[in-house]
């Protein structure tokens, strides 16, 4: 009997910091692609080149949550909303940073066009950025 009570406040002193290290308040990063309706090839092969990277820089935070990725048509009604707040009238990589379930900070990745040309350039940009918010 005595043994199950000091089980029970041993739970009872615990339950409260696995519930506060809970995953919900810990710091992610979105990565969200903005397009057009009707893409270039430029474009597609931004949207391409984030995919791979992502995939293979970041797989484990991807199904951690720690990392979200999304692709999404800034000129479709139901986007207008996200599409304002990131001040995007044309293709553009946004890093959003995640605390405690609010963004703290965002960032236009808008050097992807300039690193378009060589997939290795690109990648390591997208390293480079994505890193320094994931720990």
């Amino acid at each position: 009997m005595k043994r199950s009570i000091v089980i029970a406040i041993i739970l009872l002193m615990v339950s409260p910091l696995v519930i506060l290290s809970a995953k919900p308040n810990a710091a992610k990063v979105k990565l969200i692609y903005f397009h057009a309706t009707t893409r270039c090839e430029s474009c597609l092969k931004i949207e391409k080149f984030t995919e791979m990277a992502v995939n293979e820089l970041y797989a484990n935070e991807l199904k951690s949550g720690k990392l979200e990725y999304s692709s999404l048509d800034f000129m479709e009604e139901k986007n207008e909303k996200l599409a304002k707040k990131y001040s995007i009238d044309s293709q553009n990589l946004i890093l959003s940073v995640i605390a405690k379930g609010k963004e703290k900070k965002w960032i236009n990745l808008e050097a992807i066009w300039d690193k378009i040309a060589s997939y290795e350039e690109f990648k390591s940009y997208i390293k480079d950025n994505i890193s320094k918010y994931l720990k």
